[in-house]
């Protein structure tokens, strides 16, 4: 995922798909550490050079991998095969029923170090619509890519977070980790004026974000980081900070959206959070701002105000 295979293959001249801006970044620096230069960078939406052989690590979310079959039967070879790698742990027999709709031959390796592979040949090209579609319960009609957070619904996290905010005058707002767009788009429409940057670290939230919320004030970023924004220059941050990384815990994302949050806020300007209750967020919060407290919270998740 961050360059190990396609540093061990660069005298192939190999693609390397990018999804995710973390992702990009980690390849560029260990191309650079490893001095390779022949590795290709495609986003997972562009036009890809037709391969022979493909290598895949399978996402935990079937819906991706849906989308990311879907684009390698119309990119390989018609005698290629494609190799998906994953531990046997987390087999499940959909993987196979999916696969199947778009090959002809799927197979299996055997087990080795409590991982497989699923070998899949002769593709069955097909055209996919990979864009969902669902209306919220204010008859608002949504649209997202295949894979991105919350398909179907507007995540009860979020939900819950625009029940409870009460939104300062803002005249630069910043939705980290946005998603399709909803908290971006309630943002928008509150404070139609102002400047509202919606960011994620996947390429197809921010391309699903893109279709939900327009305007000339409004403005998406596939980014790992707050990098494109400058100091004391955001009057709020509202996130729903991501805490898994496919199958582990992981909340190092969710720390480093605080400390940015931080240095781009204005003095006064406020961060707010939702979370789930279990997650231990209030000293990491504490240690960057000292005014920080519970504004709401139910039996599933809370939600913090934090002020610089």
């Amino acid at each position: 995922m961050f360059g190990y295979l396609s540093c061990h293959l660069d005298k192939y001249h190999p693609q390397s798909i990018i999804s995710f801006a973390s992702q990009q970044f980690a390849l560029n620096e260990n191309s650079k550490e490893n001095g390779c230069i022949q590795i290709q960078q495609t986003g997972i939406l562009d036009e890809w050079k037709t391969t022979a052989v493909a290598l895949l690590k399978i996402p935990k979310s079937i819906e991706l991998f849906r989308l990311y079959l879907s684009r390698l039967s119309q990119n390989i070879n018609e005698n290629g095969t494609v190799l998906c790698g994953f531990m046997t742990r987390n087999f499940t027999p959909a993987w196979l029923k999916l696969a199947e709709t778009y090959f002809e031959n799927v197979s299996q390796s055997r087990a080795h170090k409590k991982a497989r592979v699923l070998i899949l040949k002769n593709p069955k090209p097909k055209s996919d619509i990979l864009i969902q579609e669902y209306t919220d319960d204010k008859g608002v009609l949504w649209k997202q890519y295949l894979g991105v957070f919350s398909a179907g619904r507007i995540d009860y996290a979020s939900q819950f977070l625009m029940e409870e905010i009460v939104l300062p005058k803002i005249d630069v707002a910043v939705d980290v980790g946005s998603g399709n767009g909803v908290l971006g788009k309630f943002i928008h429409e509150h404070y139609p004026e102002s400047e509202v940057h919606l960011t994620d670290d996947n390429y197809l939230a921010v391309e699903s974000g893109k279709l939900n919320v327009n305007a000339e004030n409004v403005y998406h970023h596939f980014s790992r980081d707050l990098s494109f924004l400058k100091d004391n220059s955001c009057d709020l941050v509202v996130t729903n900070p991501p805490f898994h990384f496919e199958y582990e815990i992981n909340m190092d994302v969710a720390f480093q959206i605080f400390k940015d949050a931080l240095r781009v806020l204005k003095n006064n300007g406020e961060l707010w959070i939702v979370a789930n209750n279990n997650l231990p967020y209030k000293p990491e919060l504490l240690k960057s701002f000292s005014n920080c407290e519970v504004k709401a919270q139910n039996r599933r998740f809370i939600i913090y105000k934090c002020v610089k």
